[in-house]
């Protein structure tokens, strides 16, 4: 006779927390940028810059999982070879805009969709630095450099392997709005200009996970 009671059932237990605990690695990709620019005195536009290029460097944050959910902060300083230059309409004078690095601050929230692999979002804060350069039939008109601060949001996946260690791709949108600069000509006053900027980055990265309390020993 078969049994109609509760004996027959299967309890399924809850699922281990891989992700508990901090990390720390590295990342490497690429980034892009726009930076829209009009005179600081006139409102007149003076152009559209759109530099690209790499970008590297590493990140430390720690994430604690609950059921599937994954939460968690990280912290990520890059450096940057963000370059590219636009003539203005003028047709005389050529803007100048290089990034040499980015930093963030972040929250992330992720669904393990299977226990190895993380599917998240992130964001929170971020700054970078912003050197910008006229030029006048090849010379130098005026240099300005601003380290605004701004935001940025990003999803990415990451995949655990060879134990603690665990490999991610990502996407992050950066914005800065809009920022004043006061351009340092070789001899005379500061010329003011605005420029409103966004960055975007891609990112491949390693990290190093020490693991938790609640994270099964390998």
């Amino acid at each position: 006779m078969t049994s109609c009671g509760k004996a027959g059932t299967t309890t399924v237990p809850p699922p281990v927390a891989v992700w508990t605990g901090c990390y720390v690695g590295f990342n490497v990709g690429g980034g892009w940028a726009q930076a829209t620019i009009t005179d600081g005195v006139t409102g007149a536009g003076l152009g559209t810059v759109s530099p690209g290029g790499f970008i590297g460097g590493g990140q430390l944050g720690c994430d604690y999982q609950t059921g599937l959910f994954v939460f968690g902060v990280q912290g990520m300083i890059d450096g940057a070879d963000i370059k590219g230059s636009q003539l203005q309409p003028n047709g005389l004078v050529t803007s100048y805009l290089n990034i040499p690095w980015i930093e963030t601050l972040t929250a992330r929230a992720g669904f393990a969709v299977l226990p190895s692999t993380l599917l998240y979002v992130k964001g929170g804060a971020a700054w970078m630095r912003d050197n910008i350069t006229t030029t006048l039939g090849g010379a130098t008109a005026g240099t300005g450099i601003i380290t605004p601060t701004g935001w940025t949001v990003g999803a990415g996946a990451e995949f655990l392997f060879l134990g603690n260690w665990s490999v991610f791709a990502e996407y992050n949108y950066l914005g800065f709005g809009n920022s004043q600069v006061s351009l340092i000509p070789p001899a005379g006053a500061g010329i003011p200009i605005n420029f409103n900027h966004n960055v975007q980055t891609i990112l491949v990265g390693l990290n190093y996970r020490f693991g938790g309390p609640f994270s099964p020993n390998y």
